[in-house]
Formats: structure tokens, sequence, C-alpha cells
């Protein structure tokens, strides 16, 4: 089992998978990937995980109270309520699948016995090593390797449409990508994923050493995509580790978006507004966001993409409901970061990233690296 779940975190960043398209994850007859009903490599191992914990947890019966029972009665039935009031129910179905997720990979690390910091650190560095190297490559090449097909990497150009790209001097240089299905979901990713080896680094002494240059090339990383909210992120999350800052000594963030960029996610933001307003209560459901998103874009506006801020796709595809129940799950996060204080920086640049992109609820490998950060929360041992 310990095996197991170390391969899982070592497979976080792959995007692996079989993609398929039901009429019902169209958009105006467009394929969209957000909303691909998906099988990746990542939920098998997550299914075989599962099952084996359940099969040992059932020795380990503890009895229960109807009151703890309550709040997850009200739970079940909400969302049954909010998948059957869903426009395109199986859509829905399928996003609330992908939610879960988070809370059950984090349920795998709170069950996790022994040396599970360890074996987070161990094979988050071998991630974050093999995405950096991967992403300079791209770079460096102007198109995609084409060699780790078999771990999810895609096939494009710095010429193709849509893709996202840095200018320098005039020439337009493609943003590392790796695995990832955008350069900001691998920024949001490294910074997320040093900062948890920092963290631990710094309560394990015998760890520093060896995983300090996964350190550096998560903070190489990041700022090689050239994500601005990640960058400006993981430089808070570090100063509140190293208060001296000596990693950022030489580096100027730039925190003011591209006119284009900040008029997208405007519109967008416009648009998740008004479908809050127009479905208040229980949201346009699951997934949904994308599938009624054309109903709200002004003329001309093509791109077909979540809104870049998770608690406003929380609030448009749940309603007020889901905003207050994730608003009490953000409450008991910051109460438990009291007595953990050590965690805060990584809290950090998941709050300011949320912000500013969606990839934390949009992204395989972002939704399970958010479930391994809350299982580490809430681990009985912080020594």
């Amino acid at each position: 089992m310990n095996s197991l779940f170390w391969i899982l975190i070592l497979l976080i960043p792959s995007q692996l998978g079989k993609h398929w398209w039901p009429e019902w994850s169209l958009v105006n007859g467009i394929r969209v990937d957000y909303l691909s009903p998906t099988i990746y490599l990542t939920d098998i191992l997550i299914l075989l995980l599962w099952v084996l914990l359940a099969r040992t947890n059932k020795t380990n019966k503890t009895d229960r109270t109807n009151l703890t029972n309550i709040p997850l009665l009200f739970l079940i039935s909400y969302l049954l309520l909010v998948v059957l009031t869903a426009p395109r129910p199986w859509l829905a179905v399928y996003w609330l699948f992908r939610y879960l997720e988070i809370p059950l990979v984090a349920w795998a690390v709170n069950k996790q016995k022994t040396k599970i910091k360890k074996q987070i650190s161990q094979a988050l560095a071998l991630g974050i090593v093999f995405s950096v190297g991967l992403g300079a490559a791209q770079m460096i090449l102007g198109k995609t390797t084409g060699w780790f097909w078999w771990l999810g990497e895609r096939n494009f150009s710095v010429g193709a449409p849509g893709v996202a790209t840095l200018g320098i001097d005039g020439k337009q240089i493609l943003r590392a990508y790796a695995t990832f299905p955008h350069p900001n979901a691998l920024a949001g990713w490294l910074a997320t994923a040093g900062l948890i080896i920092a963290v631990i680094n710094k309560s394990t002494r015998s760890l520093a050493n060896r995983l300090r240059l996964a350190e550096f090339f998560s903070v190489a990383g990041t700022i090689m995509t050239a994500s601005r909210t990640a960058i400006v992120g993981l430089a808070i999350g570090w100063l509140m580790i190293f208060p001296i800052g000596n990693f950022f000594s030489a580096v100027r963030v730039m925190v003011v978006f591209p006119k284009e960029a900040l008029f997208e996610r405007l519109v967008l933001g416009r648009a998740a507004w008004q479908m809050i307003i127009d479905h208040p209560v229980l949201g346009v459901g699951p997934g949904q966001f994308l599938a009624r998103l054309p109903e709200y874009l002004p003329a001309g506006f093509y791109k077909i993409q979540p809104v870049h801020n998770v608690f406003l796709l929380i609030l448009a595809e749940f309603g007020v409901v889901g905003g207050l129940i994730s608003l009490i799950g953000l409450i008991w996060l910051i109460r438990r970061i009291k007595s953990i204080p050590k965690w805060l920086p990584v809290l950090t640049v998941l709050l300011i990233t949320g912000m500013g992109d969606h990839y934390w609820l949009t992204a395989q490998q972002n939704r399970l690296l958010l479930g391994v950060v809350f299982g580490l929360l809430f681990l009985r041992s912080h020594n």
C-alpha cells in the first residue's frame, strides 16, 4: 500500500488519460477539454488505493454518533439536488466525482501511517525536477518534445493557435507546459509542491540537504512559466519561511497583467457574477459553467474557459449554499493553520493563485495536489 501511495504522488504531474466526447460535453458543437469525461491513470491508482484502504479499515470500525451523520446527510441531499436540477445531469455527475477526488486524496494521505512526509517529499521532488526539465526543453525547442506522450505531454508548437507564449525582445517564446494543460497550472503546482517540501524540510532536518535542489527547481520553474499570480504567491510564501527572502533578491516580479489577459478575466468574471445572480441558491451545477457560458458572453468573445477565480467558480456552479459550505471549510482550515502555522505559506499560495486562476478545481494534477495539502494539514502528527 505504501508503494502504491508513493507511485500515486510521483505521477500526480502526469495527465495520461482516455478522453470521450459525448453530446453533453460539447458547447455549441465544439469540443472543450474541460468538459470531456476522462479516465486518468491517476484515477485508477486512487481507486486501487481507496479499495485497499477501505478493506484495511473494516477491521478498525469505530462507533459514530448520530450527530456526526447530520451534516453528511445534508451534504449528500444538497449534492443530489444540485445534480438533479443541472441542465446537463451527466456532466454534473462527472464533475461532482472530479471535485470529490480532492477529499478522497486527502483521506488517503491521512490514512498513511509510516514515513508519510518522507514519501511525499521524495515523490514531489522527482515530479518537480522532471516537470521543470521537460518545460525547459519545450521552451528551447519551441515545441513539445513528443517523447513523453505516455505521461500526457501534448503535441504542439509555439505558432499553434491558443498556445501560451512569452514575448522577449520581440520574439515569441513558448511558455513551459511540461505535462500540464497550461503553464499557469504548472506554475501553481510547482510553487505549492516546492513549499510543501520546504515546510517538511524545515521540520525534518535530515531531509533538507537531499531535497534542497528540488526547492530551487520549484522556484526556477515557477519563474520560467511567467505566471504572475504564482510568482507573487511563491515570493510571499518563501518570505514567510525565510524572512530574508534571499531566493528573490534578484527577481523583479511583474504583477500587472497584459491588457488582453486582464480583459479576458474581466469578461469571464462578469459572466460568473451574472450566473450567480440568475442562479443564486444552487448555482448552475457542477461542470455547467462552461456549458452555460456562451449565454453570458458579449458578441465577439470566443474563448470558452472557466472564470479565473476558484471562489467565483464555486459560487457560479454551487450557488450560495455551496459557497457557505466552502466558507465553513475555509474557516476550518484557517483555524487548523493556527495550531500548525508552518503550513501558512502553502495556504497563502493556494489562496493567491486561487483568486487569479481556476486550475485548482479544473486541472487533474492541481486537484490531486490540493488533496495532498489538505491531507497533510490534518495529519495526527506534525513533528
